[in-house]
């Protein structure tokens, strides 16, 4: 009898278990989950908007370019709105459209804050109506509400007269003689502007009216409102 022990064969390696794979929503193949992956559509949109920050401070810091900041925010907006076209086909992307939200509002309120700066904040608060009877004054400030301002009946000295008129918040509504020159620069921080037959809406609109023949004796406007509509009709 043989008492040699009995070589144990080595165990067999298991079978391979096949890598999973993704798909997007329309069953298209798109990777393997154990496989290497590529940046994130997030990630890109950070990137990009991290190199697009640090190229514009560079410009500006070597003294290259004067780059203008107030349009960073339209900038990223941009860039969003293209990685949501490029990665529409890969599933949904909720985190990027949220920063887009965000992005928008941002753009709305700076629009609204710049020119809500350049307005100093007095006046009243309510309905006020103002018909200037002989010398047009330098300015008219209403704070919120809305306010109509009324030159028909002004005066304009032989020298001209530059006038600043602005609302915070509200509706402003200026109405201008029928026989003086006018040079009028209106805007709005979001909302609607309208200048006679002209109209704009949105972020920032900004019109601009100059009468056809203007000599020296031109009434110079100068119309703000931060957030709301600003009308001017004769």
């Amino acid at each position: 009898m043989n008492d040699e022990p009995t070589a144990t064969p080595p165990p067999e390696p298991p079978d391979a278990v096949p890598p999973l794979e993704r798909r997007d929503r329309h069953g298209k193949l798109i990777e393997h989950a154990n496989g290497p992956r590529g940046p994130s559509l997030g990630q890109v949109v950070v990137g990009s908007f991290l190199v697009l920050v640090g190229v514009g401070w560079l410009l500006e810091a070597a003294d290259l370019a004067d780059v203008p900041w107030r349009a960073l925010l339209p900038a990223a907006l941009i860039v969003i709105g293209a990685a949501l076209v490029v990665g529409s086909a890969s599933g949904r992307h909720g985190g990027i459209i949220a920063l887009g939200i965000v992005l928008t509002v941002a753009v709305a309120a700076a629009s609204a804050v710049e020119v809500l700066i350049d307005i100093p904040i007095s006046g009243g608060v309510g309905e006020e109506t103002e018909r200037v009877v002989g010398t047009i004054e330098d300015e008219y400030r209403h704070a919120l509400g809305s306010m109509t301002v009324d030159l028909r009946d002004g005066t304009v000295p032989a020298s001209g007269r530059d006038v600043e008129i602005s609302l915070a918040i509200g509706e402003l509504i200026v109405i201008v003689p029928a026989e003086v020159a006018l040079d009028i620069d209106a805007r709005v921080g979001m909302g609607e502007v309208v200048v006679f037959d002209r109209q704009s809406a949105g972020l920032g609109p900004d019109l601009e009216f100059t009468s056809p023949e203007a000599g020296d004796t031109v009434l110079r406007l100068d119309l703000d409102v931060a957030i709301g509509r600003l009308e001017v009709r004769r």
